[in-house]
């Protein structure tokens, strides 16, 4: 069965905005960005153009917006080596090689700016406040960040790391045999805190994978193996996408490798995998068990409160969300979306054109 990969590009972290966006857009062949404001229809165009594009048979990957996760921030489809990603605030893009390789999809010509003009003010209030509000969401952030790199530090040091070193190298002498190809690495975020909570796209794990292989793991100790088997699956050739922790984006949770198609993923409270795995470790295994009973309430008080402080922030995300639909109406009320249907429609066709051509 066809399931549809849904990821991030760009999530909101303990140091700001976090974004791949650039990484990927300078691995495309041909890219297209747009350039438009709130609500003038930058999504509903990529979704439709995506939904072509499954039509005539094409896997499609949607890169959802962090701040609004109904919405997408980009379409990827890999058979045509074609991207088409949202290149406004908070990750502002320009087409790399304007013209070869990237394109620009300029809405502005779809609105009337006296209508935006008239509500100037109001506009820029409304900036002001969504940016305020973003800051003290980073701050929010920014402490439950901490405790989960505390939460962390505990378990590196009650980890046998001998012994979880030698479960990674059999892993690896199972699954990672060298390949006689040049290595290919994507990045991605499968999770994001958002208006909604904690959202967490655990489909693309297991979209075409012949095996799921769950780590629970409530420390991130897990990370440690999955940077030796990355390592080392690049080392011998192998296609992998590497998926980071939307909290410490630095912290690898996930790693698909398509080439084999084996999938190795982080489970615990933040997010669970809930996926039916040919094989599931919990990482207690590797971790000196009666250490981690006499830390038991710190590990416990760490993880309560992370979680009470993750809740805050989503909190003041749905108060900016809120405000950002506020925005959104003045710019809906000045387009011109008969029209930009026409242009979509004309897009679509240059998109989706077979790669080569």
């Amino acid at each position: 069965m066809y399931i549809a990969k849904e990821s991030f590009l760009g999530v909101n972290s303990e140091a700001g905005f976090y974004s791949l966006f650039e990484d990927f857009i300078n691995k495309r062949s041909r890219v297209y960005v747009i350039k438009g404001g709130p609500g003038t229809g930058k999504s509903t165009l990529m979704r439709s153009i995506g939904k072509q594009a499954e039509q005539r048979g094409l896997e499609v990957e949607y890169l959802h917006c962090s701040s609004d996760p109904a919405s997408l921030d980009g379409i990827f489809v890999k058979e045509l080596g074609a991207c088409m990603v949202d290149g406004t605030p908070p990750h502002v893009l320009e087409p790399p090689y304007p013209g070869a390789v990237g394109n620009i999809v300029n809405i502005y010509p779809f609105w009337d700016r006296e209508k935006l003009q008239a509500g100037a003010a109001q506009i820029k209030e409304l900036n002001g406040q969504i940016s305020a509000l973003f800051d003290r969401t980073y701050l929010y952030l920014g402490a439950a960040g901490k405790l989960q790199r505390d939460l962390q530090q505990i378990g590196n040091e009650l980890c046998n790391r001998s012994k979880l070193k030698g479960y990674t190298e059999r892993m690896s002498g199972k699954y990672l045999k060298p390949q006689n190809k040049a290595p290919r690495e994507e990045k991605r975020l499968l999770s994001a805190f958002t208006p909604d909570g904690n959202v967490f796209f655990k489909n693309t794990l297991k979209a075409g994978m012949d095996k799921v292989l769950v780590f629970e793991d409530e420390y991130g100790v897990s990370s440690k193996v999955l940077e030796l088997l990355r390592e080392r699956a690049l080392k011998n050739g192998h296609s992998i996408t590497s998926c980071y922790h939307p909290l410490i984006p630095g912290l690898l949770e996930h790693i698909v490798f398509e080439d084999i198609g084996l999938c190795v993923c982080t489970s615990n409270s933040l997010h669970r995998v809930e996926a039916q795995p040919y094989c599931r470790v919990n990482i207690g295994r590797f971790l000196d068990v009666d250490k981690e009973k006499r830390n038991k309430a710190k590990i416990g008080f760490l993880i309560r409160a992370r979680d009470e402080i993750l809740a805050e922030a989503v909190g003041i995300l749905h108060c900016c969300h809120k405000l950002h639909d506020e925005l959104e109406a003045y710019y809906r009320d000045a387009m011109d979306f008969e029209a930009l249907q026409t242009y979509a429609e004309l897009l679509a066709d240059d998109f989706l054109r077979p790669a080569g051509q």
